[in-house]
């Protein structure tokens, strides 16, 4: 319940509770009647820890995770902890189960197909399992476990694995992993932070269309089913604490956003608030511990580095010694002790040089892997570029991979338009102030879950499979680590020259994972056209999971021939002239005001030169640059324009007011026998750390 609330039984107080995203219990024994009673639950807006959970995500207050009363017989199971790892050859490995109960237990140890594999009785046991079939997010594998304690079973399902931080990588089943993940949020457009059980095993499944592998639970401990889930479909899981206190950045930090990012560690470093912290960190690993998708722990989100989460650290070891500790922010502190608490590097939006060359590149890898917890911003058109992040990140073995801000866009439904189109709100649609804008609608999906342009470029960087042109042939690599291309697969490669198809076959493969082979294509051998494709569409039990497009051959364009044209000279200008075209170059502006095509104009306005587009929801740090150098609004100073009889060369520069140049140019304008060519040579300014486009613009008549 987001943020604490009072529970009242038939009136009477039973107890408080904060934490918003944890799990809450009462023993309300002594408080029922007979024939029915009465809950009351006071939720409150705020409290204390309020300053805890500032995560980026809406403020609603309520009650959105679900409510039970269990009754139970007396003196039976209060809790359970099991560990299940294989051993270094994966040959065998032990289950070991500790009961907390005042009754003896009976542990029924069962394979993933239902069958007794071994029974203990007392308040633990060590099962042991030859030929284990391991669980991996790419082979879920998952045992049975009953405990018969008194007249109560209680199932759980139990997954074979061993994590290990070894030789700067993380190991996984006795191999180095690949996270390809996205962070998320409990949310749900129509419902808000509730999200029912049909609605997380849909985004699961819809992630694995992706081919994503791994959940960061952004920024709190996720519903408790969606881990269930996770166990049964496959994926690697950061399990994160409820703790973010972005809010202390405005502390030390100015309106300007100069600096001071380290004022985030404030109640990191206050000691009033280190019982809360631990207190939180306990509750995530008590409820999730068992959970075999559980990769790692994080501390939390954007909180800084203190005391308290050196101490928090500590504790989730004393906890669990079976999965690494994960957190981004240890950087931001303000006492200057260091960190030497965690097993892994986390950090986000870091240079791809920076991840391609770690650890060499972080003075405080010290031989860990670095798990970049975000990166990729998914807002507005994005996420881009993923091709080369995926290149940085798998030529690097101590890179254990990267996730995606953020999954989906945190939408509220307002109903449909006219046109049956859904609507959805974003900050400041209701009044609120302050908000955030729209820096909630930041997902690879929509709110109702259908996939953005940028969701289908991370599915296909992220294919099973990729392949390569040899001198030998084609080779297909497995890039899964730990399931093998089998006859579940399917490789359909069409042969193609500008849309027309030459070619066809179907390939199948045997090929184990993190390995490659070889394959000859003789139908795409020795093909002569215009433009000749391979395309290789990959296909899992007849679903696409991704495609391969290999260039065979492309005839190399023809340059512009030379033409019999003339450059006439006027007071004003120089007129361009071949094969009944005519182009005037102004002398003022160095840009094309006339543009006649067998006599007639084609132009509506002059040529312009284009230096910029609108911006993007990722420009916001950008956008205040090309401001400030007028780039929406540059003109053209000629330095010198000139013809040698036969191209008009003109000298220019692009600028505003008050600035230098944005970038300086030198335009060729030459008749060729289809018409004008225009090439362009220019400096940018050094200061413009990005241009925001490059070019010119033509506008045509609207008759056109």
């Amino acid at each position: 319940m987001d943020s604490c609330f009072y529970l009242f039984i038939n009136g009477a107080f039973v107890g408080y509770s904060q934490v918003s995203h944890a799990v809450s219990e009462f023993d309300i024994t002594d408080r029922l009647h007979e024939g029915g009673s009465q809950i009351t639950v006071a939720v409150l807006k705020c409290c204390d820890d309020t300053y805890l959970e500032d995560q980026d995500k809406w403020r609603m207050s309520g009650i959105f995770r679900e409510v039970y009363i269990l009754s139970r017989e007396s003196g039976t199971v209060r809790d359970y902890r099991v560990t299940a790892e294989p051993n270094s050859d994966l040959t065998s490995a032990e289950i070991h189960v500790t009961v907390e109960s005042e009754k003896s237990c009976t542990l029924r140890l069962l394979s993933p197909y239902g069958e007794l594999l071994c029974e203990q009785s007392g308040h633990g046991a060590a099962l042991t399992v030859d030929r284990p079939q391991c669980w991996t997010a790419e082979t879920p594998v998952l045992y049975g476990l009953e405990i018969l304690c008194g007249d109560e079973v209680i199932y759980e399902r139990v997954g074979i694995r061993k994590i290990e931080v070894k030789d700067g990588s993380l190991w996984f089943n006795g191999r180095r992993i690949k996270l390809k993940g996205v962070n998320r949020h409990d949310h749900d457009p129509k419902i808000g932070f509730y999200c029912s059980y049909e609605a997380m095993r849909r985004d699961l499944e819809l992630m694995k269309s992706l081919n994503l592998n791994a959940v960061r639970t952004s920024h709190y401990p996720n519903a408790p089913e969606f881990y269930h889930l996770c166990d049964e479909r496959g994926f690697y899981v950061i399990d994160e604490a409820d703790l973010e206190t972005h809010g202390c950045i405005e502390v030390y930090n100015t309106f300007e956003w100069k600096d001071e990012y380290r004022g985030i560690a404030l109640i990191a470093q206050d000691e009033r608030f280190a019982d809360a912290i631990l207190d939180r960190e306990r509750l995530l690993v008590s409820r999730d511990v068992n959970r075999p998708c559980v990769l790692l722990w994080s501390l939390g989100n954007e909180g800084g580095w203190g005391d308290n989460l050196r101490a928090a650290a500590r504790l989730i070891k004393e906890m669990d010694l079976t999965r690494p500790t994960h957190y981004a922010d240890f950087r931001n502190c303000l006492d200057g002790k260091g960190e030497h608490e965690l097993d892994t590097v986390s950090i986000m939006y870091v240079t791809q040089d920076y991840v391609r060359d770690y650890p060499q590149s972080d003075p405080d890898a010290a031989g860990r892997p670095l798990a970049v917890c975000e990166y990729a911003h998914a807002m507005g058109n994005g996420p881009g570029d993923l091709e080369n992040h995926h290149q940085s990140i798998y030529g690097n073995d101590a890179v254990a991979g990267a996730f995606v801000w953020e999954w989906c866009d945190q939408g509220i439904y307002l109903g449909d338009t006219a046109d049956g189109r859904p609507k959805y709100a974003y900050g400041g649609d209701f009044g609120e102030v302050p908000n955030d804008d729209c820096f909630c609608i930041d997902g690879m999906v929509l709110p109702d879950r259908r996939p953005h342009a940028g969701a289908l470029e991370a599915k296909n960087v992220h294919r099973p499979v990729r392949v390569t042109k040899t001198a030998d042939g084609y080779v297909f690599k497995n890039m899964l680590d730990f399931a093998p291309i089998d006859e579940h697969y399917l490789f359909r490669c069409t042969v193609v020259d500008n849309g027309r198809v030459l070619a066809e076959r179907q390939i199948t493969l045997d090929l184990p994972a993190q390995e490659s082979r070889i394959v000859p294509i003789p139908e795409a051998e020795g093909v002569q056209g215009d433009h000749v494709m391979l395309d290789i569409d990959i296909l899992h039990d007849g679903q696409e999971v991704g495609f391969e497009q290999i260039t065979l051959c492309r005839a190399e364009p023809a340059l512009p021939a030379a033409a019999d044209g003339t450059v006439r000279e006027t007071a004003d200008s120089y007129i361009l002239t071949v094969c009944g075209t005519a182009a005037t170059v102004s002398k003022r502006s160095g840009t094309i005001v006339s543009f006649m095509r067998n006599g007639r104009e084609l132009l509506a306005e002059p040529m312009q030169f284009n230096a910029f587009r609108a911006p993007l929801d990722n420009d916001c740090k950008i956008r205040e640059n090309w401001k400030k150098g007028f780039a929406d609004r540059l003109v053209p100073k000629i330095y010198k324009i000139q013809s040698d009889g036969s191209r008009v060369i003109c000298h220019l520069a692009m600028g505003y007011a008050a600035y230098e140049p944005l970038y300086r140019a030198e335009i060729v304008y030459a008749p060729y026998a289809g018409g004008i060519t225009v090439t362009i040579h220019a400096e940018v300014n050094e200061k413009l750390q990005y241009l925001p486009r490059f070019g010119i613009r033509l506008f045509m008549r609207r008759d056109m």
